[in-house]
């Protein structure tokens, strides 16, 4: 995207340099997919007989009419993702108009354009305790041992887990702590500990900084490789998603899900952890309140206990002719007197 025709000297030169203005500093990533989401607008604005010089005459009926468009082709969570890149676009052009005193509305805004809803999957993509200590049992020492526990550890993107340098780690008073880029250009400081920190330590190299070192032309492991190394991990160990659908692998993303639920569990409040995964509100943290696969308000009321264990009571059924035991299946006082024998 980006433009090498030097200054903008017609309308369409000046839109594409805001819009190469708007997708400059953020993460390769990001930024194609921001990309994407411009060039399926522009192509839905020319059918309907637009140009690429008057797209920015967009008000709220173009794009209510444009969402219902991504509607035949998107599901729920891609018709958030391109309204809200757009949102971002007709943001940053808008704030760039203020600057020469002009004025740009934003038809994109959630309270403009409705947004479908969309369902969190959070839940469905939360690995257990006993999982993921599965996970570090099967990861190889080196890189693959050390990428779980970077992501789970520390909470991290994989974005802003590959990108860390070495001089980004450093001791503090409460123990290591590391220092990342994260979304929109901020950055912030969280722990890492110190069964992460001795894992990576085997992988510096003389004269590079990154700590996790790839053979790239960036210096570090391209994020591709990173979700490779934690699918693989995760299908050695016959780990898929919990949820609607199973054939999804396991993502670098369900570590920072995990860790977060974990710590969450654990006593964390969520003020600390808003800050140590980065959100800018609260409620997109409060998210894994709600996210305790497994758990119901009867794990919590005192004397009712629904785990289950050997003995006669865990074997019976709850079926609609009652409640009963398999055919096959002893009965406690049974399975003690074969044990004796």
């Amino acid at each position: 995207m980006a433009d090498r025709r030097g200054p903008a000297s017609t309308p369409a030169e000046a839109q594409l340099a805001a819009v190469n203005r708007w997708l400059s500093g953020r993460r390769p990533r990001t930024a194609r997919e921001y990309a994407n989401e411009w060039r399926r607008f522009l192509a839905w604005w020319r059918s309907r007989g637009g140009s690429a010089t008057d797209w920015l005459a967009v008000g709220p009926a173009e794009a209510r009419e444009y969402a219902t468009a991504l509607g035949s082709s998107l599901g729920p969570a891609g018709q958030n993702r391109s309204l809200s890149a757009m949102s971002s676009l007709w943001a940053s052009i808008a704030e760039e108009a203020q600057a020469r005193g002009l004025e740009l509305s934003n038809p994109w805004r959630p309270g403009v354009t409705r947004r479908p809803a969309v369902r969190h999957r959070v839940a469905d993509r939360i690995l257990s305790e006993a999982e993921v200590r599965r996970l570090l049992r099967v990861a190889r020492a080196g890189r693959e041992r050390a990428l779980v526990l970077l992501l789970y550890d520390t909470l991290l993107r994989i974005e802003e887990a590959i990108t860390a340098r070495w001089s980004d780690i450093r001791p503090t008073e409460h123990g290591y702590a590391v220092t990342v880029m994260g979304k929109g250009g901020k950055t912030r400081t969280t722990g890492i500990s110190l069964r992460a920190v001795s894992a990576l330590r085997p992988l510096r190299r003389p004269g590079v900084s990154w700590i996790l070192p790839g053979n790239g032309a960036e210096g570090h492991i391209a994020e591709t490789t990173g979700e490779r190394i934690v699918r693989r991990i995760a299908e050695r160990c016959g780990i898929r998603e919990a949820g609607p659908h199973p054939w999804r692998p396991v993502s670098p993303h369900w570590l920072r899900h995990s860790g977060a639920t974990h710590a969450l569990h654990h006593g964390a409040d969520l003020a600390t952890l808003r800050d140590s995964l980065g959100h800018s509100d609260l409620r997109t943290t409060s998210q894994y309140l709600h996210a305790q696969p497994g758990k119901t308000a009867t794990d919590y009321i005192p004397g009712a206990d629904r785990r289950l264990r050997s003995g006669p009571h865990r074997w019976w059924v709850i079926s609609p002719g009652g409640i009963r035991r398999p055919a096959g299946v002893q009965s406690g006082r049974a399975e003690a007197r074969t044990r004796q024998r």
